[in-house]
């Protein structure tokens, strides 16, 4: 039942994206760009690979939020060591890709996961993007990992979590306004 309501839930993601686009707005750091990186590998390596991982809080308790790439830009420049959550990780690697123009298309991609006996549900984001010649990829902490469909990012990811997939989604990111604000696009509903 938890597991056809989760799937259900898909059906409303555009909520969430428009959440998310609320709350950019409240963390936007002025003044502050995102990097321009040479190599993709060196994306994960300004995070420290996720070891500057942060839960979202705002006002002293957790809340999902997604903070904007130039905020966590700004915690990079100050060598904070906290940058923060999964789904910050995967935005600021659309961001990033995008002013780098190291990938030809770029999707904020999340999804759902659980135990094989559907126990202990999680949930994850990460940056799935096509690079120059069309080759897919998924990232979140780590360097990418090639996939061969788009859907096969939470299969992967989700096995690394000793879990399975059972929905997920990819919104397109169509590009960044001159303050590094991602623009989503359309979303597009996954099966694993």
């Amino acid at each position: 039942m938890i597991q056809k309501l989760t799937k259900f839930s898909y059906r409303f993601l555009f909520l969430a994206i428009l959440w998310y686009r609320i709350t950019m707005l409240w963390s936007r750091k002025k003044g502050t760009q995102v990097k321009k990186y040479e190599k993709v590998e060196d994306i994960p390596k300004a995070f420290n690979y996720g070891r500057k991982y942060r839960w979202d809080e705002s006002f002293g308790i957790k809340s999902d939020h997604l903070t904007h790439p130039s905020r966590l830009q700004h915690r990079l420049n100050e060598e904070s060591e906290e940058f923060g959550d999964c789904d910050d990780h995967a935005i600021y690697w659309c961001a990033a890709l995008l002013k780098s123009g190291l990938a030809k298309k770029v999707w904020f991609a999340i999804y759902s996961m659980e135990n094989e006996d559907g126990s202990e549900r999680a949930a994850h984001a990460v940056c799935v993007f096509a690079d120059k010649e069309n080759q897919l990829y998924w990232a979140d902490y780590r360097n990418p990992r090639k996939i061969e469909q788009a859907k096969d990012y939470m299969i992967q990811s989700a096995s690394a979590y000793n879990k399975i997939a059972i929905a997920g989604a990819i919104t397109l990111v169509r590009g960044l306004k001159k303050d590094d604000t991602p623009i989503f696009g359309t979303i597009t509903r996954l099966k694993p």
